[in-house]
């Protein structure tokens, strides 16, 4: 997460300032002033804000209810600017202290070849825009070949299918018997799988590099420069009553050809 802008915090905390000298509350005025002071030589940190903006901030809300609330938590007459103004402050001192997360891009896949076997048309892309389409349309064809070797029970082709990090850790005998537990577990074998929406695609080096195993469920073996996407869908266990359960395919590149880097089984 970037510093906050000193600019933008000073301005803010100026504003806190002025407005709580104006509606009477010196003491909370004065706590906004030393921070001001403070961050017009020293680098605002969000660690800072979150420990002395944030407990002035409280402190001034717990003050200004008292002050345009009555004793029923009605707005008390004319004091609607007072609130509106006081929300203003607040809000952006909050914004500050907990910046929003930046949203992930998305593209739009309607147009790419094999979109009409993805439910969900807007794909978050980690990267550059361009090279998504590649990935996207590598990605669902690989998916919907893997899906057909499993639903026909051909688990020695479908395991040829997964990358060098899956098969260190993980037999064929394993391989195999995880998805016996899983039709124990969800009433059949895997028939097919129908994909719901790509989690993400990581459409360059640099997007691969800075890519979290521990937000993005990667397993430990597979190299970052080989990941590429991940896919949420349904697999189908009982046709007649289009049942079974959820599942995610985490795809990787490796020699030029797509595999499967891990797989998961969970309820919907």
């Amino acid at each position: 997460m970037p510093a906050p802008d000193t600019n933008s915090v000073l301005k803010t905390l100026r504003e806190a300032a002025d407005f709580a000298q104006r509606v009477g509350l010196p003491k909370e005025a004065a706590k906004f002033e030393e921070l001001h002071c403070r961050f017009q030589t020293e680098k605002p940190t969000l660690k800072a804000l979150r420990s002395d903006g944030e407990s002035a901030r409280l402190e001034l809300s717990y003050k200004m209810r008292r002050i345009f609330l009555d004793d029923q938590d009605r707005l008390r007459v004319g004091m609607e600017t007072v609130r509106e103004e006081y929300y203003r402050i607040s809000n952006a001192i909050e914004r500050l202290e907990y910046p929003p997360e930046p949203r992930v891009p998305e593209v739009d896949i309607s147009s790419f070849a094999g979109a009409e076997n993805v439910e969900e048309k807007a794909v978050r892309y980690f990267g550059e825009m361009t090279a998504a389409r590649p990935i996207v349309e590598r990605s669902i064809e690989f998916v919907r070949r893997y899906s057909s070797l499993v639903g026909s029970g051909d688990f020695p082709s479908a395991y040829a299918l997964t990358d060098a990090g899956l098969r260190a850790w993980m037999s064929y005998q394993r391989f195999v018997g995880e998805h016996k537990k899983a039709e124990e577990l969800y009433g059949g074998p895997c028939l097919e799988f129908r994909i719901g929406c790509f989690v993400y695609v990581l459409t360059d080096e640099n997007s691969r590099i800075k890519s979290n195993k521990a937000d993005e469920r990667w397993p430990k073996a597979t190299a970052k420069e080989s990941r590429r996407s991940a896919v949420n869908g349904f697999w189908i266990r009982d046709r007649a009553a289009q049942t079974g359960c959820g599942g995610t395919l985490w795809i990787a590149e490796e020699n030029k050809e797509y595999r499967i880097a891990k797989f998961d089984f969970w309820r919907p």
